[in-house]
C-alpha cells in the first residue's frame, strides 16, 4: 500500500516535458504547387501523346497535317497531355500561392476580400457576362511536358522537404515550467525568460495560411521585466492548441 502511494506521488510530482513551437518560413505554403505538380505528371504520363514539331508554315486541319516542300516532321517523344487542363490548373495553383503566400488577409481583411469576390460574382451573373468570359478563358492554353512537371515539383519539394523538416526546426522557442527559451542554433544563440513575466497572444488568422498551412498562424511571445521583449513567431503549424498548451503551461508555474 505504501509503495503505491509513492509511486503515485512520484507521477503527480513528474516535470511535464518541455513544449518545443517551431517558427516556419513561409515555404511551408508552397506543398500544393508541387503536389500539383506531381498530380498533373501522371495525368500527362497516362494521357499517352508526345509532342510533334510541324514548321510554322504546315497547314494544320482538325486530323491532317500538310508540309510546305522541304518540310519535315520532328517527333520529340516528349509526352504532353491533349488537354489544356493540367497547365492552366498547375499555373493557377502556382500564381496563387506566390501571392497569397506573402500577403496578409488577417482579420476583417479576410471578410472583405471573401465578400467582394461573391459581389463580383453577382455583378458578372447580372451582366450576363459568364459566356463572353468563358470565350476569352478558353483562349489560355498552357501546356506542358512530363519533363517539365517532374523537374519543377521535384525541386520544390526538395526545397520544402530541407525547409520546413529539417532547416526551420533550428529556430523554436522551448516552453517549460519555470522558463521560455528562445534558441536559435544558427546564431548559437539562446534567450531565457521567465515565465511569470511571460505573455502569449495570438495574430488575427489569416484564412488562407490557416487552410494551406494546416491551422498554422503568427503568435506573439512579451516579456516583462527591465528588457522586455517582443518575440514574433511566424507560421506556426497548429497555432490555435500551441496557444492553448502554453497558457496551460504558464498557468501551473507554481502548482505542483
Amino acid at each position: 500500500m505504501s509503495s503505491t502511494t509513492e509511486r503515485s506521488q512520484k507521477i503527480a510530482g513528474a516535470e511535464q516535458p518541455e513544449l518545443c513551437i517551431v517558427s516556419h518560413s513561409f515555404i511551408l505554403y508552397w506543398w500544393p504547387v508541387w503536389a500539383i505538380g506531381f498530380v498533373m505528371a501522371l495525368w500527362t504520363y497516362l494521357d499517352g501523346h508526345v509532342i510533334v514539331l510541324v514548321p510554322d508554315e504546315a497547314i494544320i486541319f482538325d486530323h491532317e497535317v500538310i508540309l510546305p516542300e522541304r518540310g519535315m516532321i520532328y517527333a520529340t517523344g516528349e509526352r504532353v497531355a491533349r488537354s489544356r487542363i493540367p497547365g492552366v490548373v498547375f499555373v493557377v495553383t502556382l500564381l496563387t500561392i506566390t501571392v497569397l503566400s506573402h500577403s496578409y488577409l488577417r482579420g476583417p481583411w479576410s471578410l472583405l476580400i471573401g465578400a467582394f469576390v461573391i459581389a463580383l460574382l453577382f455583378l458578372i451573373s447580372w451582366l450576363d457576362l459568364w459566356e463572353p468570359l468563358w470565350r476569352w478563358l478558353k483562349l489560355f492554353r498552357v501546356h506542358i511536358n512530363l519533363g517539365g512537371y517532374v523537374i519543377l515539383s521535384s525541386v520544390l519539394f526538395v526545397v520544402w522537404f530541407i525547409n520546413v523538416v529539417v532547416l526551420d526546426g533550428r529556430r523554436c522557442l522551448i516552453v517549460s515550467k519555470r522558463q521560455v527559451r528562445l534558441r536559435d542554433e544558427w546564431g548559437n544563440d539562446e534567450h531565457t525568460f521567465d515565465t511569470a513575466l511571460t505573455t502569449v497572444d495570438q495574430q488575427p488568422s489569416d484564412w488562407f495560411r490557416w487552410l494551406i498551412g494546416w491551422g498554422a498562424g503568427d503568435l506573439i511571445i512579451r516579456t516583462s521585466g527591465p528588457n522586455s521583449q517582443e518575440i514574433e513567431l511566424k507560421n506556426v503549424i497548429g497555432v490555435g492548441r500551441c496557444v492553448s498548451a502554453i497558457q496551460q503551461r504558464l498557468k501551473t508555474r507554481d502548482t505542483g
